[in-house]
This record gives C-alpha cells, sequence and structure tokens, in this order.
C-alpha cells in the first residue's frame, strides 16, 4: 500500500514538472536565469574569482553588488589613475588604524594576492576581500580603489585586533569566517578551509609570537 502511494505521488510530481517543461513561458524563463547567472559568474571568474562554479546560484546579490561597484569605479577614475599604489595604501592605512602592519600585509596577501580589482566567488572585493555589507559598514566608497578599501579593511583587522587582544590566529581566523563564529577566550572550531587560511596568513607574515612584538 505505501509502495503504490509513493510510486502514485511520484507519478504526480513528473507530471507536475513535465507540465511545467512544456510551457513556452516557463522555458524561455528559465533559459533566460540561466544565460544571466553563467554572465554574472563568468564575469567574476575574469575578475579573478577561484573556485567559481560557471553555473552557481548562490550569493548572486553580493555578486551583482561587486560588480556594480567596480562599474562605478571605473566611470569615477576615467583619465584618473590610482594615484596610491596598493602595498603604499596598505601601509597608509595600518599606520593610520594603528593595525599590525605585517597583519594587514599577510592578510592582504592570502586574501587578493595584492590585485586592488578582485572579486571572489561570494563577491568580496579588492585588496581585502571586502563583502559588499562590511564594506558599506566600514564606510568604504569605493572598494575597488586600493586607498579605501586598504582603509577599509585596516580598520576591521584593527578591531579585530582589539576584541581578540593580539591573538593573531583568531583575528585571521574572524577575518575569514566573522566574528560571530570566533570566539574571543576558549576553544573554538574552524572549518578545514578556514584553518588552511589563518596558517597561510601566518606563514606570510612570518609572526610567530607577533602579538607580543
Amino acid at each position: 500500500m505505501k509502495r503504490r502511494f509513493k510510486r502514485r505521488k511520484k507519478s504526480r510530481i513528473l507530471l507536475f514538472f513535465k507540465r511545467i517543461s512544456d510551457n513556452w513561458l516557463v522555458r524561455r524563463t528559465v533559459i533566460v536565469l540561466i544565460c544571466f547567472i553563467l554572465v554574472i559568474n563568468v564575469i567574476i571568474t575574469a575578475m579573478g574569482a577561484s573556485g567559481a562554479f560557471l553555473l552557481s546560484p548562490f550569493h548572486m546579490d553580493n555578486k551583482l553588488r561587486a560588480i556594480g561597484h567596480f562599474a562605478s569605479h571605473l566611470v569615477s577614475r576615467v583619465g584618473q589613475p590610482d594615484s596610491m599604489p596598493p602595498k603604499q595604501a596598505l601601509s597608509v592605512a595600518a599606520r593610520r588604524h594603528n593595525a599590525p602592519g605585517r597583519l594587514v600585509f599577510a592578510i592582504a596577501k592570502a586574501e587578493s594576492d595584492f590585485v586592488p580589482w578582485r572579486v571572489s566567488h561570494t563577491g568580496a572585493m579588492g585588496l581585502m576581500q571586502l563583502m559588499p555589507d562590511t564594506a558599506a559598514a566600514l564606510g568604504v566608497e569605493d572598494p575597488f580603489h586600493p586607498r579605501d578599501n586598504a582603509d577599509g579593511g585596516a580598520k576591521y583587522i584593527a578591531q579585530l585586533y582589539r576584541r581578540y587582544k593580539g591573538d593573531i590566529r583568531r583575528v585571521a581566523a574572524a577575518y575569514n569566517w566573522g566574528p560571530g563564529h570566533v570566539p574571543t577566550t576558549g576553544p573554538y572550531r574552524v572549518p578545514p578551509e578556514t584553518r588552511r587560511y589563518v596558517d597561510r596568513v601566518v606563514r606570510y607574515a612570518n609572526i610567530n609570537g607577533y602579538a607580543s612584538q
């Protein structure tokens, strides 16, 4: 009885989807949606996103906002090349916000390899790979301008550095995974991707015992 009911239910579901697929409007809508997703993912892949799946529907809002920010950056910078190289911008920002300079550089290296126009597969932007909401909260006007992005990233790192009382590994973990997932004290677990990220940041900065320096 149960098997018969399951087969009948499965048949109804298949029939429902068949009717939908036979509708030309639905087919056209699906094709347009797939093309739209494909174009967005192709653009962010061209902007340096690693591990991006071209038909991924995830993080579309952040991806669109990142592309919009980049378009605005291009328009605003016509005939006006960026006045400050990325590494200089990072140095100035670290001093301004009293953030550990080597940590700022290490995170920038791990996040973007110092490429100011890079976008991640989740829509993170620029040198410090700031998410659109994070950039807005930090007052970053142009996430693709090295000076603005470095300033926002250094400000965020300084906040995390104070929050975690100089614990570099927690700072890096919170920067990657979000401070809501990383407690200020006590044991904690992070995903393997974040663990590798933290190890990479420490290696780039060569900061064994750096918190005490």
